[in-house]
């Protein structure tokens, strides 16, 4: 077991700050730590990512998360939160896009279609929903059922499926 080092410590407080406490403001600090100790460590680039996209800086959040995915082509956290970003920004076609590359790393992972889990669901949500933004109900319609064949009874999927219904769309 490889030990503890300082920038895992300040990765831990940083995340701590952020999403039990409230404070992205100071968890930005100490991500900063940990980025000026490894400037290149995956994990506390992406982790800068999602304080930046919890405080509502999400371009700025998007920029960590390309940086992480040069390190580590296929880390799934970055990715999954990198179309959430998109996603929120309304980049509806990078949204896609991203969704879609999170979906091909699992199943690479998984050497098969991945087992329902919250991140599996959230791509597929975020598919299915910058879809329905850009205004393509038709393309919508089919990726809302692929995703309930693989994830269902997940509430948000469901309630993604009634909206691409009420829209008209058919796959």
């Amino acid at each position: 077991m490889r030990p503890v080092h300082r920038t895992d410590k300040y990765i831990d407080l940083a995340e701590w700050l952020c999403f039990d406490c409230g404070n992205p403001d100071l968890a930005l600090e100490w991500v900063g730590r940990a980025l000026h100790a490894e400037p290149e460590n995956p994990e506390a680039l992406t982790l800068k990512g999602d304080i930046l996209q919890e405080a509502g800086r999400c371009e700025e959040a998007v920029t960590f998360y390309d940086r992480a995915l040069e390190i580590v082509p296929d880390a799934l956290e970055a990715i999954a939160e990198r179309a959430r970003a998109l996603h929120t920004l309304e980049r509806w076609d990078q949204a896609v896009a991203a969704a879609e590359a999170g979906l091909a790393v699992l199943n690479e992972i998984t050497g098969a279609e991945p087992e329902p889990d919250p991140v599996v669901a959230m791509l597929h949500e975020i598919r299915v929903s910058s879809l329905l933004g850009s205004g393509q109900k038709r393309a919508a319609a089919q990726a809302v059922t692929e995703a309930l064949e693989r994830c269902p009874g997940d509430e948000r999927l469901l309630e993604l499926a009634a909206l691409v219904r009420t829209s008209g769309a058919r796959p």
